[in-house]
């Protein structure tokens, strides 16, 4: 039993040490999209207060730009925590110049 017990973990072990892509370990080209989720904003000294990043008077949702925004669920961790994360859809591009723009778009 001891053998068979190994010869999992082994084949295991094997095949989780194969998978790497995902987001986080993700390698950017040149020029590639860089996808930017935005979540809730709150102040630092009280984590309970918190906002959700299109409630802000400055930033407009997609919604108002005439189309539903994307969603991405992290999982029941990041649903606990109040974490919603929403495509930003705004254009950025890895080591791209851009200019520098005052509002948000």
């Amino acid at each position: 039993m001891g053998a068979w017990l190994w010869r999992a973990f082994a084949l295991v072990f094997g095949i989780v040490a194969l998978v790497e892509a995902d987001e986080s370990t993700h390698k950017y080209a040149d020029g590639e999209v860089v996808k930017l989720y935005v979540n809730k904003v709150g102040p630092y000294n009280n984590p309970q207060e918190t906002y959700n990043y299109y409630e802000l008077p400055f930033c407009k949702p997609p919604e108002a730009l005439g189309h539903k925004p994307k969603r991405k669920w992290g999982g029941l961790g990041e649903v606990l925590q109040g974490n919603e994360l929403i495509d930003s859809e705004i254009q950025i591009q890895f080591k791209s110049e851009c200019t520098r723009n005052e509002e948000p778009t």
